[in-house]
């Protein structure tokens, strides 16, 4: 039996049934008036909504038909939105995320034979949904941020009249559990997102060099804490022995005056660096750090501008809080918050109320897994970053098992 309800003065029709795939409201304007009229909803209301509905009137809102809307086919509408990030001002790592994001859709709608995103429904959504999370057994981690890029997508084809109004509203990204927090990344791809708007706009910064330390090296931030001025080597060093190494960075224990490594002495080692992060070290060193000794004797590498201490544990924390917040590396909010009224966003000692921002371990995690993805053999990662390889294996290293056997394919094949 169908139900009956009443289109009343002030009522609307497509916020009340956001995920309606056969009302498109191009007049986003509150009506004047609207006249009440009982309308026939027929069979369910989660996945489609009888044509009846499509029958409430307005005396200036204009409500149209699916078969109004532009046909758009699914590729065409991904090249639309990724120029429209370009355009926008998006980093190149961002538009490279969303574009291997939205490969995923694309490829579902091939085998759905979706050639016209103006047929698309919130049921179909729902579909992909399931289907993206069973395809190589993802994480939930990189569920979400899969269907956090789709919900983007919708909307920018919302606007160019592609798809049903509200059609961003049938895609949901799953919530995260304290379970799914412990195997939870900072992309590799937004990571160097986040490291090109800080060389652009912040070049040398306290934050840069933190954030670049991360990227990297790789390093805990109990470790980052420790390093102390004389531990940067910026040039070429000649041993003893007449061995010449390159330029690094040193990590070592000192419990004794406030800097212990994890694993102790066996923490201590020289991770090699590149020209760039010695470039990033060098400026920052010569115009952007305080020069101070701590009350140990010690000149901390990392001091920020005008500070008389060593940075603290959670201090470096909020950092990378601040950092991976979405609207700050010139993302759209994932959360539909207004940045300008939100707290998690105007204020860095509350960006950890942010659902996206991750502290500085998801950094880590994310590093380990694309050296191993890059056939970086497992021992070299163990010496890099201080872990054992049982431990990279089991805790840090997130690619599933399908793509750890293509990745060994590669070696087969040349057999």
């Amino acid at each position: 039996m169908g139900i009956r309800a009443w289109a009343l003065q002030d009522f609307e029709p497509a916020l009340f049934f956001p995920q309606s795939p056969d009302c498109v409201d191009l007049n986003r304007q509150k009506p004047a008036q609207k006249i009440a009229k009982p309308v026939a909803i027929q069979g369910r209301l989660s996945g489609g909504l009888s044509d009846d509905l499509c029958h409430c009137h307005s005396s200036n809102q204009t409500m149209v038909t699916r078969d109004t809307l532009e046909p758009l086919e699914p590729s065409e509408a991904a090249e639309l939105y990724l120029n429209n990030r370009k355009t926008d001002g998006a980093a190149d790592g961002t538009v490279r995320a969303h574009r291997h994001r939205l490969g995923h859709f694309l490829e579902w709608c091939e085998e759905q034979e979706i050639t016209n995103l103006n047929d698309i429904t919130g049921r179909d959504l729902r579909s992909f949904k399931v289907w993206r999370s069973e395809k190589g057994s993802i994480a939930r981690s990189t569920l979400k941020n899969s269907m956090d890029t789709l919900r983007k997508f919708m909307r920018f084809c919302e606007s160019i009249e592609g798809v049903p109004r509200d059609a961003h509203m049938a895609v949901t990204s799953p919530t995260l559990s304290e379970d799914d927090a412990n195997h939870e990344v900072v992309p590799y791809e937004t990571q160097e997102t986040i490291l090109e708007r800080l060389n652009r706009f912040q070049f040398a910064s306290f934050e840069h060099v933190f954030a670049h330390l991360l990227h990297e090296c790789g390093f805990r931030v109990g470790a980052v804490r420790s390093l102390d001025l004389e531990d940067f080597q910026s040039e070429p060093v000649e041993l003893p022995d007449g061995t010449r190494i390159g330029p690094h960075i040193e990590t070592h224990h000192r419990p004794a005056t406030d800097t212990p490594l994890k694993n102790g002495k066996d923490s201590e080692r020289l991770v090699a660096l590149k020209g760039h992060s010695v470039e990033i070290l060098t400026d920052y060193i010569q115009h952007q750090r305080s020069d101070f000794q701590d009350k140990h004797g010690r000149d901390p590498l990392l001091v920020k501008p005008r500070s008389t201490t060593r940075p603290t544990t959670q201090a470096l924390r909020d950092i990378s809080y601040g950092l991976t917040r979405p609207c700050t590396y010139g993302e759209e909010c994932p959360h539909d918050r207004d940045p300008d009224s939100c707290e998690a966003a105007r204020m860095v000692n509350s960006a950890y109320d942010c659902p996206s921002s991750m502290s500085p371990h998801p950094w880590r995690r994310a590093v380990m897994t694309h050296w191993r993805a890059n056939d970086v053999p497992i021992d070299v990662v163990s010496d890099r970053f201080d872990v054992s390889p049982s431990v990279i294996e089991k805790h840090y290293d997130v690619r599933t098992k399908q793509g750890k056997m293509e990745q060994r394919r590669r070696y087969y094949d040349d057999l």
